[in-house]
């Protein structure tokens, strides 16, 4: 896992999957260039390749992921993240999204705080995080 200062790479879903951008300009201006700037990314690797992403804001102790995006390996990933966060003194790691299979990762579901609206969707198992919505991080 390595810090990222700047996106260089576009990063792909599971073509099976419905998603918004992910290409490293849209990822810069989502986040490294983001006016608030509260946002820290790291890339993940696997023998030397990268195999995705993730971007996280830290508030009163604890961490919140914006985005994870790994195209294998996901539950190695995620733990190289929770000992970051870990070492980093963050309580509680938390993420808001639709169509995340994070439950096998050790996620535990809590009550939704909204909903996502979408119309003429093509039939496919949407991911959304708050990569993809105007949201307050």
């Amino acid at each position: 896992m390595k810090r990222i200062t700047r996106f260089n790479s576009n990063f792909e879903f599971d073509v099976e999957a419905g998603h918004g951008v992910r290409s490293a300009d849209y990822l810069n201006w989502r986040f490294i260039n983001h006016p608030k700037g509260n946002f820290h990314a790291y890339e993940f690797f696997d023998n030397g390749k990268s195999v995705g992403y993730c971007v996280l804001t830290t508030i009163a102790g604890n961490a919140n992921l914006a985005d994870f995006v790994t195209s294998r390996r996901s539950r190695g990933c995620l733990r190289l993240l929770v000992d970051h966060c870990w070492s980093e003194g963050l309580a509680q790691l938390g993420i808001r999204g639709t169509g995340l299979s994070l439950g096998k990762l050790g996620f535990m579901r809590l009550a939704s705080k909204g909903d996502c609206t979408a119309v003429e969707l093509p039939g496919a198992h949407w991911i959304v995080t708050p990569c993809d919505l105007d949201v307050d991080y």
